[in-house]
């Protein structure tokens, strides 16, 4: 996820040549742990961690060196030389942070329990640190506190930390837990028992950074008893051996013997029970052998792929990209195999392994991809866990984060990775029941899907983010497609189309994915290079290419395969003085940039792919702390390098072929669940031979720029010959590229109305008639419409001039040509404006209810709901200064009457910074919503004198709130609606 971005400079060429040249060949090893350094991307905007865990872990312990600024993502950042302690969540390569649960601290001396600051760190239990003094590979973690002279060691299986202090010869030796402490959160509750003097236990709830809300649980236990402790809850220090509150710290005295003090950290998202079934994983206090056993873990994980190269650097860079990008998914359940769902409610799972933190807008795209490679099981856990949360929570997950769904980017990714197991055939899971959670997800208003099924596209006017809205909900439809293809052939023709909508913001004039509002205008100006508000973190060069589903389809909208060609040369030579690390427009740093440099394959110059990705592979990656060029986004950003590193890459999630780049290795070798193996050899490989001249599939000639799954899947051997010089011929015939599923729809119709903009909603109000116009781009197709709600076919009205409505109805119109699927359905609903009677409401009270909330990630108003209620009463109108101090990310919902004055046609009018609606009678009336500057929005309806219902939903993200909510009639000028008129 890219909440911050940034990217380094290309290496120099004369570091590439030692890169290559220094190292020798290795002799054959079994320990490939030895060549991760978890220190790779602490640095810059990485964001990893360099703490102890287990593939796929439940428990990330790890050293935080701060919890907030936008580096501070992990909790870790290699420019830092203070540790506040050793806390057991973190997250990988995130653009913001959460975690830092159970922070625990050695000190000695006088007891501080306040954390300190960093320049200042003798004024608290933080201590300083040297990283010549540090050390850390996969499931270990090694560090010396130097203000205290400790010796602080880490290890962990899945769901138990391990710590292990060795302090030097003192009487006064502490243990500090800070419960407070968290990476960008906010306690919401704590609880801690002391049990006994070697065991303690209790539980943080915190609400923020990119899990929003979670209640965990722990059980620690220490390997010597202490000997006093205290306990400061709530800023009162306290003899009693538990405390509740919303500030807990605690320190633990104990009398030094010179042998180290270990401690046993187990966690739980079920209950305290949980945690101390969990802390069976580590049985008694041999702490060498638990660091033994996570090795051997990440042993089994790394050579799962074998590489051969003479270089040592490379290999390095490669199984730390392999390391990370089998931190996440986490582990999500118990021992026992319950778990905590999105439900909040507790099951047991049944056949497959429970997981959370689904990066899902960064990972379908890499990192899943590769896990259908050498993590088949694993997969179809993450498939059963996505089918487990529709069953649920009534939703598949969008983008996941610690068993919480989290409002965080665009677009509902879990579809492709199902798709993309679905195709390859793995199928250990309930196809239909995904298939069903994939429509219903696809179909939720949330996010502006309401607007991209009106229209075809999300209009630049109504929304941010329009062009990436609509190319990613395109391709996330086509997803659906592929799964419903033998299962149902209607939605397999509905999400077909809707796979084409991507077409609709293509512009023919400037080639390029262009912003279109509601009136089927292009925006003016139009700059490509231009980072604005209609494109997710990125501009309309970076965006244009993301057609993973049609990328024919797209050749063949620019003009053909050297129009193509030359657009690719165009994205990769433009310059950028704003982004001077870029290659020309291309950005590695940002994921929707990752699969561009593979398009060449598709027009018949697969040399041009093997030169950019050879470049990208060697300059944006490298064996330092600051060695990634950007998030590494829960391990996307390292699965690009694995993938790309070995010679192949995931263009399209949801087709079974990879697409061949530059093999970078001499060999590889995957060792496959099934118990085959897939072997990758590229003769004459080196710096300067970055070109494939031929290859050959299994001892036979192969010509194809791309190779199937299949052939992956069953084992065998790729062998490419490399030269220093492109060839021209090898993979350019039509037959041999990569090819797109084609399909073919007219597009689907405009409905235009008279004089009137289509909202929103999607529903034109009138008062006495308005006149109707259907229309297609496709000249040969006929429409049929009907205006009863039902789905229209060639039985239905056969469309052949306007027509007028002077009654509210739903009109349906499809496009049909000969040979081809019918269009997708236009739909617009026409409400007739007609007087609604007032309500009888006995005794109403002036004033309106609302309800507040702090609201951590929120993009539309349905997004306040997920946040408990902080404080709710009545005010006397509806005002976003509610008279008290409010966050500066809050929701706020307004509920009650209003008394209308007379009988008559009233507009309402909603003025906000960022989103707002307006119900009346449970009728949308003024839809403002989503994440935008402040702007105003209206509607009409009729109304009778007296009382009727009044809901008004606002969030703001971000400075002071701003809201209006004003009114206007024959009798009433445009006003802010004043107290006298709203009761409860």
């Amino acid at each position: 996820m890219k909440i911050y971005k940034a990217i380094r400079l290309s290496l120099p060429v004369l570091y590439l040549m030692i890169f290559f040249g220094c190292a020798k060949m290795p002799s054959d090893i079994d320990d490939y742990t030895k060549f991760v350094d978890p220190m790779i991307g602490t640095d810059a905007d990485g964001h990893t961690f360099p703490g102890a865990l287990v593939p796929f872990g439940m428990v990330q312990l790890s050293p935080d060196t701060r919890v907030k600024t936008s580096k501070g993502s992990s909790g870790y950042h290699y420019s830092d030389s203070s540790i506040i302690g050793f806390s057991h969540t973190h997250l990988s390569g995130t653009g913001e942070g959460s975690g830092g649960d159970f922070l625990f601290m050695p000190t000695t001396g006088k007891v501080r329990l306040n954390a300190g600051d960093p320049s200042k760190t003798s004024e608290g239990y933080r201590s300083r640190f040297k990283h010549t003094n540090e050390y850390a590979s996969p499931g270990y973690y090694k560090v010396l506190l130097d203000d205290y002279n400790i010796t602080a060691e880490l290890t962990a299986s899945k769901r138990v930390g391990m710590h292990r202090y060795t302090f030097p010869k003192t009487d006064s030796v502490n243990i500090i837990l800070d419960l407070n402490h968290g990476i960008n959160d906010k306690v919401d509750s704590l609880e801690l028992k002391i049990i006994s003097n070697t065991k303690i236990l209790g539980y943080r709830s915190s609400l923020g950074g990119l899990r929003m809300y979670q209640k965990l649980y722990f059980v620690a236990e220490f390997s010597k008893p202490f000997n006093t402790f205290g306990i400061l809850a709530n800023g009162k220090m306290e003899n009693k051996k538990e405390a509740k509150g919303k500030s807990i710290k605690a320190f633990f005295r104990f009398i030094n013997k010179d042998d180290p003090i270990l401690i046993k950290v187990a966690i739980s998202k079920v209950d305290i029970k949980g945690a101390e079934k969990n802390m069976s994983e580590i049985k008694g206090w041999d702490f060498e052998s638990t660091k033994e056993k996570a090795a051997e873990m990440w042993n089994d994980e790394l050579k799962k792929v074998v590489i051969k190269t003479n270089n040592e650097n490379l290999k390095k860079i490669f199984y730390t990209s392999l390391y990370h990008s089998s931190i996440h998914p986490s582990l999500d359940m118990d021992i026992d195999g319950r778990y905590r769902s999105t439900n909040n409610q507790i099951y047991t799972a049944k056949g497959f392994t429970d997981f959370t933190n689904f990066s899902l807008w960064d990972t379908f795209r890499g990192l899943h991809p590769l896990h259908t490679i050498i993590n088949t099981k694993r997969t179809n856990d993450f498939v059963n866990t996505f089918i487990e949360r529709f069953e649920h929570s009534g939703s598949l997950p969008m983008f996941e984060i610690s068993g919480n769904e989290v409002p965080s980017m665009i677009g509902y990714h879990s579809l492709p990775v199902i798709a993309d197991a679905y195709i390859k055939g793995i199928h250990n899971y309930d196809i239909k029941k995904a298939l069903n959670g994939m429509k219903k997800l696809a179909n939720l208003p949330w996010e502006k899907r309401s607007l991209f099924k009106t229209f075809g596209f999300v209009p630049f006017d109504y929304t941010v983010q329009s062009v990436s809205r609509t190319l990613e909900y395109s391709f996330d439809d086509w997803c659906i497609a592929q799964v419903a293809k033998d299962i149902n052939k209607t939605d397999y023709s509905t999400y077909g189309n809707r796979g084409e909508f991507y077409k609709n913001v293509f512009s023919k004039e400037v080639n390029f994915m262009r912003p279109k509002d509601s009136q089927y205008n292009w925006l003016q100006p139009f700059d490509p290079k231009d980072y604005s508000k209609h494109y997710t973190q990125a501009n309309a060069y970076q965006y244009t290419s993301f057609v993973p589903q049609d990328i024919k389809g797209l050749v063949n909208l620019m003009g053909g395969d050297k129009i193509f060609e030359n657009w690719l040369d165009n994205y990769f030579d433009t310059k950028d003085e704003k982004h001077k690390d870029f290659i020309g427009q291309y950005n590695h740093g940002n994921e929707p940039s990752h699969h561009t440099g593979y398009l060449y394959n598709y027009v018949g110059a697969p040399w041009k792919t093997q030169k950019i990705i050879r470049e990208i592979l060697l300059s944006k990656y490298d064996d330092s702390p600051n060695g990634l060029s950007g998030n590494d986004d829960a391990g996307q950003m390292s699965a690009w390098f694995v993938l790309s590193s070995i010679g192949f890459y995931s263009v399209t999630p949801g087709m079974d072929y990879f697409v061949i780049g530059s093999p970078l290795f001499d060999k590889v070798k995957i060792h496959l669940e099934n118990g085959k193996t897939f072997s990758v050899i590229a003769n004459n490989n080196s710096l300067t031979n970055p070109y494939i001249q031929s290859a050959s599939l299994n001892g036979v000639p192969y010509s194809k720029s791309y190779i199937n799954y299949s052939d992956i899947i069953n084992g065998g051997t790729i062998i490419f010959e490399m030269g220093n010089k492109p060839n021209r011929n090898w993979a350019t015939k039509k037959h041999d590229r990569p090819f797109s599923v084609k399909f073919n729809s007219p597009p689907m119709p405009k409905i235009s109305v008279e004089n009137k903009q289509i909202p929103p909603d999607g529903i034109i109000t009138f008062k006495n008639n308005c006149n109707v116009t259907l229309s297609c781009d496709e000249s040969k197709a006929n429409i049929y419409y009907t205006t009863d709600g039902s789905e229209p076919d060639k039985s239905s009205i056969k469309y052949n001039a306007p027509f007028k409505i002077s009654e509210s109805m739903i009109v349906k119109c499809k496009a049909f040509k000969e040979n081809f699927y019918p269009s997708y359905t236009s739909v617009l609903k026409f409400r007739k404006l007609e007087m609604i009677s007032a309500m009888d409401i006995k005794n109403p009270k002036l004033g309106i209810n609302y309800e507040y909330r702090e609201v951590w990630l929120c993009k539309e108003v349905d997004d306040i709901i997920r946040y408990p209620i902080l404080k709710k009463g009545v005010l006397s109108e509806i005002n976003p200064d509610l008279g008290f101090k409010m966050s500066e990310k809050n929701g706020v919902i307004y509920s009650g009457y209003i008394k209308v004055p007379e009988d008559g046609e009233y507009i309402f009018f909603l003025n906000s910074d960022d989103g707002s609606v307006l119900l009346i009678d449970n009728i949308m009336i003024v839809n403002n919503d989503g994440s935008h500057r402040r702007r105003e929005r209206n509607g009409k309806i009729i109304l009778a004198k007296g009382y009727h219902s009044i809901v008004v939903k606002h969030f703001q993200v971000g400075g002071k709130p701003k809201l209006t909510v004003q009114w206007k009639s024959n009798y009433i000028p445009k006003e802010e609606i004043p107290a006298a008129k709203y009761f409860h």
